[in-house]
């Protein structure tokens, strides 16, 4: 009778499952880790992406360029100098409001970025 029977119906040639003894669990194959530390790579991964979406990508480039700008900073010597090159830079950009020519400024401004491709 089991002679006739198809292998794959009764099973002849499959796979002996070997079991501990203990607590009666399958025995973990190799491809089995491979497979788990697989998954767990990639739930790591996704995790990670996770974790910097929740803080917020924008606000995250924002604090990596607040630091740079800080760090820059405290490297600059503590006395300024009148010929310091970035520090009249940064006093030149500076828009006030009761300037008559923020308006003409800030036009400009707008203007260059357009010309960069900054703004549409």
């Amino acid at each position: 009778m089991f002679e006739e029977m198809d292998a794959s119906i009764s099973g002849r040639f499959a796979e002996t499952t070997v079991r501990e003894k203990q607590v009666r669990k399958k025995r973990e194959k190799p491809e089995d880790k491979e497979r788990k530390e697989r998954e767990a790579k990639k739930q790591a991964e996704l995790q990670e992406k996770y974790n910097l979406w929740n803080k917020g990508v924008a606000q995250t480039e924002r604090r990596e360029e607040q630091l740079e700008e800080m760090a820059r900073v405290a490297a600059e010597p503590l006395a300024r100098m009148a010929d310091d090159v970035a520090m009249n830079r940064h006093l030149k950009d500076l828009i006030h409001e009761e300037d008559p020519m923020a308006e003409m400024l800030m036009t400009k401004k707008r203007e260059k970025a357009i010309d960069r491709g900054d703004l549409s």
